[in-house]
């Protein structure tokens, strides 16, 4: 009865934690932490609570409104216009431009004001009495809290150039995916063409389902890359009137690549995840002709070998109608991307795999192999693929000497 209780009370899932994101954090959250704690320390109790309610707003004018203000371009505000703000050349060549006077955006002000605010309550703290004894501490004490408030004001304007470029990223992505729906009701299903975005997983830890003894020598973790691919796909939709329309409906498959011998995540070892992840497309999705390959700016992607090594695969995979068709950088860092969801829901997968009971039994991912076991069981994760790879370090070896005399060329 005991164990029944226990169980009705207590939950051993566990949920999913959202992704950190490291820009927004360290500009905007960790400042804000700060200035509160200047206010709990150095101002008036009657005035705290107003301030507590301006550092919210602000907290929340940036993360979440100041984006829509940078698409402004209807007025004269130097903080508005995504074109003025990254300093495209073609506005300030236009017929029709004009100078921009400034900050004239309350809102966009606001961080400002808010800072200039703190700053100036903190600083009347001193035309108390100086014959208190601790009025030389409370200078000192304001001093350095006027210090701090200005780099956060520094720290808030940076992210508001962060957060420009930012959405001119999403823009230009948000453009590609729109042309994906168009083209493919104008070609009328022939070309099918999909953004494939990639990323790495930290590396995955050996778990098991009760305390053993690991060996340890050697271990470093499992290597585990990962693809997401969106793309449309036709469908009848029927309407109200009972008529049937052609629509395009997304699609979002995922697959997990897990290397059983090699620790590397050079632009090599990519090149060959990739060479195995078009092979898995072109016999499970053979109707998708077209990718659109989206990375990070990591070093694993941002190198020549990659970029040498996809018109090869191209010719590789002619025969099968597939080819990598554009390739884009998301330099600027928004967040996470949708394979770091992905990752956080295979680790509660994985874990729900180990905290099921089996009789005399210890559960242990210690393997590649044994890492894939569990994340396809029962049938695994919905609408994901899992590969189970090795790498040719050799082939990639001489793929490399046969690289070096274009490199060379590259770097003259």
């Amino acid at each position: 009865m005991f164990y029944y209780i226990v169980r009705d009370l207590t939950t051993t899932s566990k949920e999913i934690v959202r992704s950190i994101d490291y820009v927004q954090a360290l500009l905007v959250t960790e400042p804000i932490e700060v200035l509160q704690e200047i206010i709990n320390t150095l101002v008036h109790p009657s005035q705290k609570e107003t301030l507590s309610e301006y550092l919210s707003a602000m907290s929340t004018f940036l993360k979440y409104r100041y984006n829509l203000h940078v698409l402004e371009t209807s007025d004269d505000c130097s903080s508005h216009d995504l074109r003025y703000a990254l300093g495209r050349k073609s506005i300030f060549e236009h017929n029709d431009f004009k100078e921009k006077q400034g900050v004239t955006c309350n809102k966009c002000r606001f961080p400002f004001y808010v800072c200039n605010k703190i700053k100036n309550v903190i600083a009347n703290m001193n035309d108390d009495d100086p014959s208190i004894p601790t009025h030389s501490i409370l200078c000192e004490q304001t001093e350095d809290a006027i210090k701090v408030i200005n780099e956060s004001a520094k720290k808030f304007q940076l992210f508001m150039a962060h957060k420009a470029r930012c959405t001119n990223q999403n823009l230009a992505i948000s453009e590609i995916e729109e042309d994906m729906k168009r083209k493919y009701l104008e070609e009328n299903n022939n070309d099918t063409r999909t953004i494939m975005i990639s990323d790495y997983k930290m590396k995955f830890e050996p778990l098991s389902s009760r305390e053993t003894t690991y060996d340890h020598y050697g271990k470093r973790g499992i290597s585990w890359h990962g693809f997401c691919l969106m793309y449309y796909q036709l469908e009848d939709i029927m309407k109200e009137d009972g008529s049937v329309i052609k629509k395009p409906i997304k699609y979002t498959i995922y697959m997990n690549q897990i290397l059983s011998d090699s620790n590397k995540q050079d632009g090599l070892s990519v090149l060959g995840l990739l060479e195995a992840a078009m092979a898995q497309i072109s016999e499970e999705l053979p109707f998708i002709t077209q990718i659109v390959l989206q990375t990070d700016n990591a070093t694993s992607y941002s190198n020549m070998y990659l970029l040498c090594g996809i018109p090869l695969l191209n010719i590789v995979f002619k025969n099968k109608k597939l080819r990598i068709a554009e390739f884009i950088h998301t330099e600027t860092q928004d967040g996470k991307t949708i394979l770091d969801a992905f990752y956080a829901r295979c680790m509660k997968f994985i874990r729900m795999y180990l905290a099921k009971m089996d009789a005399n039994k210890v559960k242990k991912i210690c393997t590649a192999v044994e890492l894939a076991k569990a994340l396809s069981h029962n049938g695994g994760i919905q609408n994901a693929m899992i590969q189970v790879l090795s790498t040719d370090r050799e082939r990639a070896l001489l793929i490399e000497k046969k690289f070096d005399t274009v490199m060379k060329s590259l770097q003259m």
